[in-house]
């Protein structure tokens, strides 16, 4: 017996109702829970941000401050996700905006354990003018593009972490443990190296509060 027209319109419904149901998913992890709900002016609440929850909420501040400037980067940082600099002014930032472990993690922003630092892209048309010429551009050339801050790993020593993350729980030794040196990552060991850190750390989620995987349990 063929469906009759109001049995395929209440099919229709149901189904609508079961997509609308769906929580979003993450394009490279699969299905994740809103970010953090805010207050009205964008800060975060502390449910669900665990002990580092004060220290979470202060670094993503409100939304207009977060408005302000590149996601997950530092307070005071000037540039945005784009714009090209030159040698000069990337020494400039690095006297202003330290870096985590030596060259690991560079002009750093930490959002509770979470180390985020600059990626920078040399393929801009000074940087490739120079090439087979011999000699890089010079220091005044603007031949750096910002890509953006992202969620990075560091090789440390346990003194050159701040005291928020300086506890060995949260440090995966090198394999061969001599050298006393370590790898900072997240406690719960989470690991996001094979995800394309552009569609996680995106303007969207900066503005709405994301701030990793813990948003997600």
């Amino acid at each position: 017996m063929r469906p009759n027209r109001f049995t395929l319109l209440l099919a229709a419904i149901l189904a609508l109702g079961v997509v609308a149901c769906e929580p979003p998913r993450n394009p490279t992890r699969g299905t994740v829970t809103p970010a953090p709900r805010t207050d009205e002016e964008g800060v975060l609440l502390l449910d669900g941000l665990g002990d580092l929850g004060p220290r979470i909420q202060a670094a993503m501040g409100t939304r207009e401050e977060r408005a302000a400037r590149a996601p997950y980067s530092p307070p005071g940082w000037p540039l945005k996700r784009g714009d090209i600099v030159s040698d000069l002014q990337r020494m400039k930032l690095d006297d202003r905006f330290p870096r985590l472990c030596e060259m690991d993690v560079p002009h750093v922003f930490w959002v509770g354990d979470m180390a985020f630092g600059a990626i920078w892209s040399s393929k801009t048309p000074a940087f490739r003018a120079s090439i087979g010429t011999g000699k890089p551009p010079g220091l005044d050339v603007p031949s750096y593009r910002y890509v953006g801050h992202v969620h990075m790993y560091a090789g440390c020593e346990l003194d050159e972490l701040p005291p928020h993350v300086r506890d060995p729980s949260k440090v995966l030794h090198w394999l061969t443990g001599t050298d006393g040196r370590g790898r900072y990552r997240k406690p719960t060991g989470a690991d996001y190296s094979q995800d394309r850190p552009e569609e996680i750390w995106t303007e969207e989620r900066w503005l709405a509060g994301y701030v990793g995987e813990g948003d997600d349990r």
